[in-house]
């Protein structure tokens, strides 16, 4: 079963206990309008907690791909238009391409397990855990996004229960 966290962004202090960083992710919502985010790389605190704003048009398929990642949490905030996340998990899936640690990302094919509907102010946090496929097309217009990473401070096992070196 997944972990993953679907939230509004005013109430994820409810989550304060999900991840030790998630309090700097709070403060930095405290002291910015996140409907006013602008696209790039977003600082917060050096490697520990970082984002990254973008615009796109979601035109994926459900179940085109999952990806997961082993040392951050994803926070997916969407800022305007609406997306959709596919969600899966190990055992409905296999790997696709196997993990890229530099890159902190392992992809994997299968069925999708939930369909998670993101509108502006939604957050979608994801665990290692948790499959994911972002970009998953609702229509035609741009969406605006950013997605903040929070550093997972334990050794981390894959989805398959193999430890992460």
């Amino acid at each position: 079963m997944n972990s993953l966290i679907i939230s509004k962004v005013e109430n994820l202090q409810t989550y304060v206990q999900v991840n030790p960083y998630m309090k700097d992710l709070i403060h930095f919502f405290e002291i910015n309008d996140w409907q006013k985010l602008e696209e790039g790389a977003i600082p917060i605190l050096e490697e520990k907690v970082f984002g990254n704003c973008f615009t796109y048009v979601a035109d994926g398929a459900s179940g085109d791909f999952f990806e997961t990642h082993y040392k951050y949490l994803d926070v997916h905030l969407v800022i305007e238009n609406t997306e959709d996340m596919a969600v899966s998990t190990a055992q409905s899936t296999t790997i696709s391409q196997t993990y890229d640690e530099a890159k902190d990302i392992e992809f994997y094919q299968g069925k999708v397990e939930q369909l998670v509907h993101l509108n502006p102010g939604d957050c979608l946090i994801t665990f290692p855990e948790d499959l994911h496929q972002p970009k998953v097309k609702v229509n035609a217009q741009v969406v605006k996004k950013a997605v903040f990473k929070l550093a997972i401070t334990n050794s981390e096992e894959d989805c398959h229960g193999n430890t992460k070196t």
